[in-house]
């Protein structure tokens, strides 16, 4: 590794000619600038190939067929030859100019990843009011894999708070059709066991909610149905991690982890049960053996006692706003504040305590 690792951003597109120009405009501000800026056109059928190509050799463009997330983010990281890579959704963009200048220093250590928080936006880039992931004071690979064993997932955030070691990608070696089909599933989910991951308390970009976000309907909506997709996904993300780990079954075995006890709360109250006592149960045994801090937790715990009244439109919209700030509504956001400032009125951002994690949560 060299004492100034370079770096490149690759970005992957589809569709989404209405945000493109924000990304590839916040990447191109950095002062000092990225080594390499790739840009991947996932086969889109509106205009984004034409606004591309006006950058001209700004960027480089790699326009393809249809293949997914996944796919076109491997090609991307194929047609660069930098030390680390930082995948930009295109729906995205980065906060300021000192992006490159503030990572630099981290990269110069080595690590198998850096991690940073991000602010939820939404389609006018105005402020959702959270930031996320709440990560704990200090929350390194050690840390990190303790969380898979206990609940099943580290505290992680989607794809565009990520930066990766090249060699950690390569070491993977996912296929461009493995599933979950994204490239913050089972990428992310391994990094802990490959080298150090260090953890920035810090906002460097920003993620858009705005309604066309791959999943972000079933955040509004959840179902019986996008839930056990949501397990199945953390199970394929697994099952894809087993074989760079070299083991047979993942460290917890056969047991429930907290991301599926979670969604077994969330099915059942979707369903309607009337009683939910058991699931609530072993939901806040499982939380509270984790490293999420005392604030998080109490949160959590209130969320969770609160869906044991059995009025389901209450359920419906306790569940969408653990999935998403944008589906936050007054009162939700009110109670927020009160648990966590005591009842003073507070202009900070509440932490986001939605599960942000690394096996292909449905949710920012």
């Amino acid at each position: 590794m060299s004492e100034t690792p370079t770096l490149a951003v690759v970005i992957a597109n589809y569709n989404y000619a209405s945000f493109i120009r924000e990304a590839v405009d916040s990447v191109l501000r950095q002062s000092p600038a990225f080594d390499e800026v790739v840009v991947v056109d996932d086969g889109s059928n509106d205009n984004s190939v034409e606004l591309l190509s006006a950058y001209g050799d700004q960027i480089k463009l790699i326009c393809q067929a249809n293949g997914g997330q996944l796919a076109a983010c491997l090609r991307g990281v194929a047609e660069t030859n930098a030390e680390y890579i930082y995948f930009l959704d295109a729906d995205d963009f980065i906060v300021g100019t000192t992006f490159v200048g503030d990572l630099r220093p981290l990269l110069a250590k080595g690590p198998a990843k850096i991690q940073f928080q991000l602010e939820g936006v939404n389609k006018q880039r105005e402020s959702l009011g959270s930031i996320f992931p709440a990560f704990p004071a200090t929350y390194g690979a050690a840390e990190m894999r303790e969380d898979n064993r206990r609940m099943g997932f580290y505290q992680c955030p989607p794809t565009t708070g990520n930066v990766f070691r090249r060699e950690t990608i390569v070491a993977v070696n996912l296929s461009p059709n493995a599933k979950p089909p994204y490239i913050d599933a089972t990428l992310p989910l391994v990094m802990p066991y490959f080298g150090e991951v260090i953890s920035l308390h810090k906002v460097l970009a920003c993620y858009r909610v705005h309604g066309s976000n791959m999943g972000c309907s079933d955040w509004a909506n959840p179902t019986h149905n996008s839930l056990q997709k949501e397990l199945d996904n953390f199970k394929d993300s697994w099952d894809a991690a087993l074989t760079p780990l070299g083991l047979q079954q993942p460290q917890f075995g056969n047991a429930k982890r907290l991301y599926v006890l979670e969604r077994e709360l969330m099915i059942g109250a979707i369903e309607g049960e009337w009683w939910l006592g058991g699931r609530v149960g072993r939901y806040l045994g499982s939380m509270r053996r984790t490293e999420f801090s005392g604030r998080t937790k109490l949160l959590l715990t209130v969320w969770a006692l609160l869906l044991l009244i059995p009025i389901q439109s209450l359920r419906t919209r306790l569940i969408v706003s653990r999935r998403s700030s944008a589906n936050r509504s007054g009162w939700i956001r009110s109670l927020l504040k009160w648990v966590l400032h005591g009842g003073r009125n507070s202009s900070r951002a509440e932490p986001d305590v939605r599960l942000a994690s690394a096996p292909t949560v449905a949710s920012p």
